[in-house]
């Protein structure tokens, strides 16, 4: 008897069989279970193309073909038949209700059936090249892949676990850098983890900023190639590197524009064109000096509304760069960041705190007036930072101020369009600057603004200057005051001294040098090799500001010295005291003047001019000079009008007219001048034609108490001592005169002593009889021929002379203190 065994379908639901179309195996029955129809498979034909078998409705040839017949002719169901009829009378549910259905992902699966038994099954076919992966429910883990299958083959097939968690975008991202490190910036390879690239990244960025080695070729792209700031770097960092002070590279170099500055300014002079406001950029620059020395690669043009500038930094400039201060920027381009006054408490300079700042190759444009802008429309309000028409000097903008600071330097800087002074320095030391320009870009001067060029303020000390230009100021272009007016910068009171300016030229500027002292004191200063073109004055040393100021007149001079000066003075309508050296109301020790030349005689002044009530100088040396006019002039050389002069020595002086006339004295002291002791030796003064007030000395003050002349050559002189007042003696040596007049000493005032050694001049007449001389001395009156009737007192004893009207025939004649007598027989003279 043939045996009946059970038959088992595939099951899926009609979408997914024809989704997945599969070819199914001879006689293999596949069922879709949400419509209960059948397909049989014949191991060729895909499942879309097979039709569906038969259901209990089917036709009779259906039916008959679902019977089979056994060996002795009984008809019995096939297992096609049973397993049909089967399906048809039973609920698939009720017999397969493990299998929850297929499904296009996990996630919808985890949808469908949240929850299921244990034993529960299911599949995930995500479509088409895609294996179906068949899913176990686990009580504990839920649905899970089964061992059955290709298995998962993406974590989109994986449920993710509670401790190896999937590494989203999200995560990763968030992920912190645990343990990463930046001591490292070789080259990133590929063998690096990610924390050791991005550590080896971060270094190689901090090292553009901040160089430890100085690598030429970082800088490239950043400087011209004509430039050679590389080099300079190069060569400081060697001093650095050595262990020397002073203006040497720090191992911390920058660029600005790698730092993010935009170089989009013109700072040319009268520019307008400021482009991108780089203060924020530049001052963030500027500060990493609070941490670390830098150095500055400025390799830019910028603009800026002002910056601070701190200890230990270097600028170098390359190229053309600088910076330009734009409109309204009522602040300095650059100034110290810790600003102290001068204070004597603890000693002067003692309480610096900012020091070792460097600015060189740089152009600092101010900003100042131009026909650009125009007048006072670059500051916030009118006469800001100047003193238009007599008004206050409310607001200064210099464009470098220093207020305590030691060890500056400046080093081939250009200072233009100042809108107040250039520079500002206050309570400072060891300033040096070097090859610096100043212009403040003005076709003419204007007097109504005080333009300074280098302005310091007590207290000062130890400051070289060599190798400066300045032009167009409308005021000092140096000016040096111990004592500042209280009323415009209160304390800014000090000591200046120990400073040596050295190659100056002056150009278009009001005024040369303003030295003052009120009560602090100033000492050895020495302007060395200056030239050039000034208004009123080269300079002015004072001991009171102006008349209503408040100071005083003490004042508290050392030593000044002068040495090689050729400047010429042009017609200043605003300021006309018209002199060379101005000396005003000091007390001063010594006053050193050397290597004077003087070209320009179309301004008439003396060159050294003093006054004051209280001057009282000590010494006074003025030593080769060079005086060639080439016009008629009436100016002495020296004029004193007021002071006194303990000592004044004159030495190796030259007047020699070309095509003119001095016509005036070497020196005057007149009205309330007073001088103890005069020297003057080596002196050539010589005239084209006579001229009656061509004198050597020409006196006429309170005071003149020994003079002493010697080694003197004069031609067309009228008189060696011209004198209104008494002079108690005068010493006379090595004198010579040509020329059609005599060089006589005169006086309306009785002289004690004149003692004249090896004296020569066209006649003696004149010379002995223009005088009132108690005493006449030395061989200066030997010989001289003489009628009797103008032979002097015979009361100065043992003077000779030849009197040629002796009755015996001329004669050598001396004086015995009583008589004249014949040298040959001591005969009184008749």
């Amino acid at each position: 008897m043939t045996k009946i065994l059970p038959v088992q379908y595939r099951l899926d639901t009609a979408a997914n069989w024809a989704a997945e179309n599969p070819v199914l195996l001879n006689g293999e029955v596949a069922k879709e279970t949400d419509t209960g129809k059948k397909k049989e498979g014949d191991g060729v034909t895909a499942y879309n193309s097979l039709p569906y078998l038969g259901t209990d409705k089917e036709d009779s040839s259906n039916k008959q073909d679902s019977l089979a017949v056994d060996g002795t002719g009984t008809k019995y169901p096939t297992v096609d038949a049973v397993n049909s009829g089967l399906s048809a009378k039973l609920d698939a549910s009720a017999y397969n209700d493990r299998f929850k259905g297929k499904y296009t992902s996990l996630a919808n699966l985890q949808a469908a059936h949240p929850t299921a038994n244990a034993g529960d099954y299911a599949q995930v076919d995500a479509g088409a090249a895609n294996p179906v992966v068949n899913y176990n429910y686990d009580i504990e883990d839920g649905w899970v892949i089964g061992n059955s299958g290709s298995g998962a083959t993406t974590t989109d097939e994986l449920p993710e676990g509670s401790s190896n968690l999937y590494f989203t975008a999200t995560r990763v991202l968030a992920t912190v850098l645990t343990g990463i490190s930046f001591l490292t910036g070789t080259a990133v390879v590929a063998t690096d983890t990610i924390l050791v690239a991005i550590g080896k990244l971060q270094k190689q960025i901090n090292d553009l900023k901040t160089l430890t080695a100085l690598d030429a070729s970082t800088f490239n792209n950043n400087l011209a190639p004509t430039d050679n700031t590389l080099q300079k770097i190069a060569d400081k960092f060697d001093a650095f590197a050595g262990g020397t002070s002073g203006e040497n590279i720090s191992p911390y170099v920058f660029s600005t524009t790698a730092y993010g500055a935009i170089s989009d300014a013109d700072i040319s002079l009268g520019s307008t064109t400021f482009g991108t406001d780089n203060t924020t950029v530049l001052q963030n620059l500027l500060d990493e000096a609070l941490t670390k020395p830098i150095t500055i690669i400025w390799d830019g043009k910028y603009s800026c509304t002002g910056l601070t500038i701190h200890s230990n930094t270097h600028i170098i400039g390359s190229g053309g760069s600088g910076v330009i201060l734009r409109n309204a920027s009522n602040v300095p381009v650059f100034q110290n960041s810790n600003r102290v006054l001068p204070s004597a408490t603890g000693g002067y300079g003692s309480n610096i705190i900012d020091e070792n700042i460097v600015i060189e190759d740089l152009i600092i444009n101010g900003n100042g007036y131009n026909t650009g802008i125009g007048g006072d429309a670059i500051f916030d309000t009118a006469n800001n930072g100047s003193a238009v028409n007599g008004s206050a000097q409310t607001k200064r903008i210099p464009i470098i101020d220093f207020l305590g600071a030691k060890e500056v330097y400046l080093n081939n800087v250009k200072l233009w369009a100042g809108r107040y002074w250039a520079t500002s320095f206050c309570n400072v030391e060891q300033l040096h600057i070097k090859n610096l320009d100043i212009d403040f870009g003005l076709s003419s001067t204007r007097d109504d603004i005080n333009y300074d060029g280098i302005h310091f303020n007590g207290y000062a000390r130890w400051i070289s200057a060599d190798g400066v230009r300045i032009k167009g100021t409308a005021d000092d272009a140096i000016a040096i005051n111990a004592d500042a007016i209280a009323t415009y910068y209160p304390g800014y009171t000090g000591p200046i001294t120990d400073g040596y300016f050295k190659n100056f030229y002056f150009y278009e500027t009001t005024r040369g040098i303003r030295i003052l002292s009120d009560t602090s004191r100033i000492d050895r200063l020495t302007f060395d090799n200056f030239k050039g073109y000034v208004g009123d004055l080269f300079c002015l040393i004072q001991g009171a500001f102006w008349a209503g100021s408040g100071m005083g007149a003490t004042s508290d001079y050392g030593s000044i010295y002068f040495n090689d000066i050729d400047i010429e003075l042009f017609d200043d309508a605003y300021y006309t005291l018209n002199t060379y050296i101005y000396v005003d109301n000091v007390v001063l020790q010594n006053l050193n003047i050397n290597n004077i030349v003087r070209k320009d005689y179309s301004i008439s002044a003396p060159y050294v001019y003093i006054s004051g009530t209280n001057t009282n100088i000590t010494h006074i040396n003025i030593t080769n000079i060079r005086e060639i006019p080439d016009v008629a002039f009436s100016t002495p050389f020296i004029k004193i009008v007021e002071g006194l002069i303990e000592t004044f020595n004159i030495d190796n002086i030259r007047r020699n007219s070309s095509g003119g006339n001095f016509n005036s004295p070497l020196i005057e002291i007149s009205s309330a001048g007073q001088v103890r002791y005069l020297n003057i030796n080596n002196l050539v003064h010589r005239d084209v034609t006579s001229k009656i007030n061509a004198d050597v000395i020409k006196y006429t003050g309170t005071l003149l108490a020994n003079v002493f002349l010697s080694n003197i050559a004069l031609t067309n002189i009228a008189k060696i001592v011209n004198a209104t007042s008494g002079i108690s003696n005068i010493k006379a040596l090595n004198i010579t005169h040509l020329g059609s007049v005599d060089a006589s000493f005169t006086t309306t005032y009785i002289i004690s002593d004149l003692n004249l050694s090896n004296y020569s001049s066209a006649s003696v007449s004149a010379l002995i009889t223009s005088g009132t001389f108690t005493n006449k001395w030395g061989d200066g009156f030997t010989f001289r021929p003489c009628v009797v009737a103008d032979l002097p007192s015979a009361s100065q004893y043992l003077s000779i002379s030849l009197v040629t009207n002796e009755s015996g025939g001329a004669v050598p004649a001396f004086s015995d203190g009583t008589n004249w007598r014949r040298v040959t027989d001591r005969a009184i003279v008749s």
